[in-house]
């Protein structure tokens, strides 16, 4: 039995290069993808960002295709912070699960808040990283710890708790989904961190100063000979191998 045709509710995204100008007279946004596909975008308030800029970016549009969603840059040292978990609306946030080239994995997903470049404040860029978490006994209570692995993606959600000094008031009560309380922590401690960009994507969080007193706080680590994940090798997902340098253009017409 056949299988009812599937349509992508979602618009084109990608790296692309975004030129503002005229088109029959209208100021629009030229967006011009990397695999070819060029889109314009009537300039109005409703249909680009705030920030709407020259340049080469990841670039979001609408389902219509006439609709700038979201860009964030590709390249570079950004600074920021958590600004929301991605969870569906009314609901708390929860993992979800990948099939990669070794199994099936759980991740889950941030939103952050560009506030430096200050050219690039009002972007968001989405990060996803493993769901990775085991319980651990810390004077005598059970407490939410990160499995010791010398995994690319590990590495980045254990340097995203430093960074966004998740424990600096406490460590996380160990539960079977601990993300509705690490982002409350997280919003709470409202602390600014910077990380590396590539292909439009994160692809490392630069830990915080070492001097930093984190004696009582520091993410704890499971005994790795005791704890056994594995390690699906998703780390590529999160740190996309190539990357161009930003580049900006300057024109003052499309041509048709």
């Amino acid at each position: 039995m056949p299988r009812m045709p599937r349509v992508s509710m979602q618009g084109p995204s990608g790296v692309g290069t975004l030129l503002e100008g005229k088109k029959d007279g209208k100021p629009v946004i030229q967006v011009k993808f990397d695999d070819g596909d060029t889109y314009y975008i009537t300039k109005t308030n409703d249909t680009v960002p705030s920030y709407i800029q020259n340049g080469t970016f990841f670039v979001k549009l609408s389902s219509g295709k006439n609709k700038i969603e979201s860009m964030r840059p590709i390249s570079g040292t950004l600074r920021g912070k958590v600004k929301n978990f991605v969870a569906k609306e009314g609901e708390q946030p929860v993992p979800r699960t990948r099939v990669g080239n070794y199994g099936p994995y759980e991740v889950f997903s941030v939103i952050l808040a560009i506030t430096k470049p200050e050219k690039y404040n009002g972007m968001e860029v989405y990060l996803e990283m493993p769901f990775k978490f085991t319980p651990v006994m810390v004077d005598g209570t059970e407490v939410t710890a990160i499995p010791a692995s010398k995994s690319k993606s590990v590495e980045l959600l254990d340097n995203f708790v430093m960074a966004t000094k998740a424990t600096s008031k406490s460590h996380i009560p160990y539960s079977d989904n601990p993300l509705p309380t690490l982002e409350k922590y997280i919003l709470r401690a409202d602390a600014e961190f910077e990380w590396t960009m590539k292909d439009g994507w994160v692809a490392a969080i630069l830990p915080p100063d070492l001097n930093e007193d984190f004696s009582n706080t520091t993410p704890v680590f499971a005994d790795e000979s005791t704890t056994d994940f594995g390690e699906p090798e998703e780390a590529e997902d999160f740190a996309p191998e190539s990357s161009n340098e930003e580049e900006t253009a300057d024109w003052s017409t499309v041509e048709d």
